[in-house]
């Protein structure tokens, strides 16, 4: 039995990320670290709805379905490979 896939929500640092710039653009660093230490929830829960330029508050309830949990990355399961694409292919 394989793990099933999980759709994460972009707009979940689009809203709620306050370190980057949400709609306006921002830093693929600052993003990153989001998903890594606060993480997202998924696309379920949180519907991206961005696509007009406006951007929603970060929301205190749910917008769509499925329950609230944010998925973050496992401790020491993220490697900088310093742009080595053979290192990314492995």
């Amino acid at each position: 039995m394989g793990i099933s896939p999980i759709n994460l929500a972009p707009q979940d640092p689009v809203s709620c990320d306050k370190s980057d710039y949400g709609w306006q653009g921002g830093y693929l660093d600052r993003s990153w670290n989001y998903a890594m230490h606060t993480g997202l929830v998924t696309d379920a829960w949180l519907p991206y709805t961005s696509g007009n330029g406006q951007v929603p508050p970060c929301p205190t309830a749910c917008k769509g379905s499925g329950s609230w949990v944010k998925y973050k990355c496992a401790s020491g399961s993220v490697i900088n490979v310093g742009g080595n694409v053979e290192k990314i292919k492995n």
